[in-house]
């Protein structure tokens, strides 16, 4: 028997033999006769090494799928036509399949790591310079192996085959199920009582589980007015199975939307998934709300290190937002000076966050030495910076414009994308063979930076492609940004490995909180637009959709069938509310009613304005108390004649604003003639 220093950390089982991909309990299959036969009908090896404790003794459901269909000619091949190849490693600490690293690489896509001593990465048919060509299946070769095997669910072999009957959903499996399809509560039980009455739920499944499923954790969390947090963060972290709490094991993330702030505990390596601490639909990111939920998670306590954004940094560090002159909080960075931006390197340190000097405006709610850079929003920002430096006529600027349909022409000139949309620029041959040599030149060094640095790999010369990059930027014409500002005078404050303590698997969360505010909160976005308006049609209503999910000529020819009659009723989103000249429509109707004020006032701007139909209408559906409050904050503000606070929508201040600005030109412009 090996000695515990000797052995593996994890069991290599957890890995599918075919694939190497990490495998959940419930995907698991044991290595059976016809899946040896058909891995040497189709890899024309033997499957073998299953006499040894340091290869998988299963296969993941998915590679066991492929094989089969191969087999009945329902599957021309599987994605791979070399599988993983494993190998005894040289020792248990960084040479395994139990290590971090091999680990991360290991449940990558396939084919995209590099191999190690221990194994060796499947390929793909198409990736290798000589193609490897798909196998045509005649028979299974006979196995040498006499008995009859039996997988971990009790089939045998020949039953497993012979899968045409129906397969019941075990509890896991419903559970996958119930998550990928991001199902609430009510759904998942209406979800598991259907497939009860149809015979296809297994022994161990229960529609109850998702009615109590919550009750356990109940009491590691607690509500005070609008912001439900937790209150035992340790008990919660064993609760879910962490073997132990160490609070410098573990980052806090902050973040907010229009629709709620939330703050998420985030492991350092990301080995665990991401822990909510606090969630709030109603604060919002000021100063004050982040004082308020820091105090009641009890951060004075814990003191993780926290990775959030440039923006929640500055109500973090009592900083002024926006564009400040000093927005740096390690340096005395003067944004405005742009003549020294790419001169000058070092600037004077800034030695303590003072109220009421350089932009310091309120006391720091956190040690800055805790703050990290985030390095998905310095991609963001990297992307922001080239997007804006292209030419809006060129090649490359079109190119983006047929690559991202769903995007306005706005958010394509100002450079915002997310990181699935840059990963897919990165992957895009196309897009690099647009560009002229400037632009070619400055993409080529910002994938290096982000595959080098930004991720989790630092390659040893990460500062000479971080040096070049911005070389490149800049003889692009790109500004100088805070974001490319740390890149440039603040090397020394980045972690040696920022894949592991990046703020993106805090994005992810976010966008699925997102999804489950939309569930229960209801959502003014394009998918409920579209719903309406299939609704009114099929109600012998006429009704065309506009939202930001189309194509902008798709947008204008339902907006103009609307204007020129051919339709009665237009089913949008807050996109229509703005810029649009409706002079003649004389009804609006809020369906899901807005959460801010100044979304409420360009939505009934719609209607009744000056030359447009006579007694128009403004009507409210509204089922929440938040709308029931915000309608009387309106009503209020009616009534007295008073101003909407931190509402851009007053009418009669921006008009005056607009008049006294055209004198100005006015008057400018008769000066200069004289």
């Amino acid at each position: 028997m090996a000695s515990a220093r000797r052995s593996c950390r994890n069991n290599p089982d957890v890995f599918c033999y075919i694939c190497g991909q990490y495998t959940l309990s419930g995907d698991r299959k044991n290595i059976t006769g016809f899946v040896k036969r058909a891995y040497g009908a189709y890899f024309k090896v033997k499957l073998g090494d299953q006499d040894k404790s340091w290869a998988p003794h299963t296969v993941c459901k998915t590679c066991v799928e492929y094989l089969r269909r191969w087999t009945k000619g329902a599957k021309t091949s599987l994605k791979f036509g070399i599988p993983m190849v494993w190998r005894e490693p040289f020792d248990h600490a960084s040479d395994c399949t139990s290590a971090p690293s091999i680990l991360m690489a290991s449940t990558g896509r396939i084919g995209t790591a590099s191999s190690t001593p221990t194994f060796h990465l499947p390929a793909v048919h198409w990736l290798t310079a000589k193609e490897i060509p798909v196998p045509a299946f005649t028979e299974l070769p006979d196995s040498d192996d006499e008995a009859t095997s039996t997988d971990e669910r009790g089939y045998t072999e020949e039953e497993y085959e012979a899968q045409d009957s129906p397969q019941p959903f075990s509890q896991c499996e419903l559970n996958d199920l119930v998550r990928d399809l991001s199902l609430s509560k009510t759904s998942s039980e209406l979800l598991a009582s259907r497939l009860k009455e149809k015979n296809l739920l297994g022994k161990d499944a229960r529609i109850t589980f998702f009615r109590r499923r919550h009750e356990a954790y109940m009491g590691y969390f607690c509500q005070e007015e609008d912001l439900v947090y937790c209150r035992d963060v340790a008990g919660l972290l064993v609760k879910l199975g962490a073997p132990q709490y160490d609070p410098r094991d573990w980052r806090l993330f902050i973040d907010s939307c229009k629709r709620s702030l939330k703050c998420v505990l985030l492991h350092n390596g990301n080995q665990f998934a991401s822990i909510p601490l606090a969630h709030s639909t109603t604060l919002k990111e000021k100063y004050e709300a982040v004082k308020y939920v820091l105090d009641k998670i009890q951060y004075e306590q814990h003191q993780w290190i926290i990775c959030v954004d440039l923006k929640m940094v500055n109500f973090l560090l009592g900083q002024q937002s926006g564009f400040t002159k000093y927005p740096c909080f390690l340096c005395m960075w003067d944004s405005r000076d742009r003549a020294q931006h790419y001169v000058k390197k070092e600037w004077p340190a800034r030695e303590q966050l003072v109220p009421g000097a350089r932009n310091i405006i309120n006391e720091p709610l956190v040690d800055r030495e805790k703050i990290l850079i985030p390095p998905l929003h310095l991609k963001l920002g990297l992307m922001k910076q080239f997007t804006r430096a292209l030419d809006k006529d060129g090649r490359c600027f079109n190119y983006l414009c047929r690559a991202f349909p769903g995007l306005t022409i706005e958010k394509l000139k100002a450079g915002i994308f997310d990181g699935p949309q840059i990963r897919q620029l990165i992957k895009d041959t196309e897009f690099q063979n647009s560009m002229n040599t400037l632009e070619c030149a400055a993409w080529k060094s910002f994938v290096q930076v982000v595959n080098n640095f930004l991720g989790n790999t630092k390659a040893a010369n990460h500062a000479r492609l971080v040096s070049s990059m911005i070389e490149a930027f800049q003889k692009l014409g790109c500004l100088m940004s805070i974001k490319m500002h740390f890149l440039f005078s603040h090397m020394e404050k980045f972690p040696e490995n920022l894949g592991a303590m990046s703020d993106e698997q805090g994005e992810r969360f976010h966008q699925d909180m997102r999804q489950m505010e939309e569930r229960y909160q209801g959502s003014t976005n394009s998918r409920t637009c579209d719903w309406l308006s299939l609704f009114l049609n099929e109600n012998d209503v006429s009704c065309v959709n506009l939202n930001g999910a189309m194509s902008s000529e798709r947008r204008q020819d339902h907006y103009q069938a609307f204007m020129s009659g051919q339709v009665k009723a237009l089913s949008c989103t807050d996109l229509a509310s703005r810029g649009l000249d409706t002079r003649e429509v004389p009804h609006v109707i809020n369906y899901e009613f807005p959460k801010f004020v100044a979304d409420y006032i360009h939505r009934c701007g719609r209607t009744g304005r000056v030359g447009g139909a006579s007694a128009p209408h403004v009507d409210n559906l509204i089922h929440c108390p938040w709308e029931v409050e915000l309608v009387q904050k309106i009503e209020y503000a009616v009534r007295k004649g008073e101003e909407f606070h931190n509402v851009n929508a007053n009418i009669k201040r921006i008009m005056t604003s607009k008049t006294q600005n055209e004198e100005i030109k006015n008057m400018e412009s008769v000066e200069g003639s004289k």
